[in-house]
């Protein structure tokens, strides 16, 4: 690029260097060269001389714009004839051309940026919720496999006692019965089994029903209480018919 092109251009981006009538001969000038003429090579060295920095190089555009409007309504000399403003007016074109052009890139650029940001910002939160829902849901399953281990380790402690209780009870009661046989008539004997079988079942029914109530489990032993307790019940009614009978 010639030095008074280059100084063209760096006068058209710093506006306070010179004044409009001194920049408009400048140009016309520079406007000479054929090479110049072309809206492409205009192009790449304005873009050259523009600032890297985004928010600069709008500045220097919106710069541009304001000089080159500012020198379209001064008033023109004689000396400049009009084929020579017509050259600086093709020149201005060229150059509003190139800065709305720029402009319009810079801007979806910057839109670009932004959506891409919005998008980053809306994975993130969503990163953000389904985790916090995943943690959420981590935290209800350990605390409800925490309360079943809690219940179950109750239930099997409670069976275990009621199991416990049950064969001490009746291994007591047969050897009790063994021991005194000789001197037991049957019907106090099967009286005494019927009844003892009540209140031992009953018991036991008693804490496995709590114990099914405070786990929130069903136990299928208890669903055959009224069966037992009827026939056992039974037993003793017979037991004392066969005894007033056989009297």
């Amino acid at each position: 690029m010639s030095s008074l092109f280059n100084d063209v251009l760096r006068n058209l981006i710093a506006p306070q260097s010179i004044d409009n009538l001194e920049f408009i001969a400048q140009a016309i000038e520079a406007y000479k060269d054929p090479y110049f003429l072309k809206y492409s090579t205009l192009s790449e060295e304005l873009n050259k001389v523009l600032a890297e920095d985004e928010h600069t190089r709008y500045e220097q555009l919106d710069g541009i714009e304001y000089r080159i409007k500012d020198c379209l309504d001064s008033d023109i000399p004689e000396s400049i004839t009009s084929e020579d403003f017509e050259q600086f007016v093709r020149f201005c074109d060229h150059v509003k051309l190139e800065t709305g052009r720029e402009k319009r890139y810079l801007n979806q650029q910057s839109n670009m940026r932004n959506y891409i940001q919005s998008l980053q910002s809306k994975a993130t939160q969503d990163i953000n919720l389904s985790f916090e829902k995943k943690s959420e849901e981590l935290d209800k399953k350990s605390k409800s496999l925490e309360q079943n281990l809690s219940t179950n380790i109750v239930a099997v402690l409670g069976i275990f006692a009621a199991v416990v209780l049950s064969f001490t009870g009746g291994i007591t009661l047969l050897g009790s019965i063994f021991n005194n046989l000789n001197g037991v008539t049957p019907y106090r004997l099967s009286f005494a089994i019927c009844a003892t079988g009540f209140v031992f079942y009953n018991v036991i029914y008693l804490l496995l029903n709590f114990i099914a109530r405070m786990c929130g489990k069903d136990i299928e032993f208890l669903k055959n209480s009224i069966f037992v307790n009827t026939a056992l019940i039974v037993f003793i009614i017979a037991t004392f018919l066969l005894y007033f009978i056989g009297k």
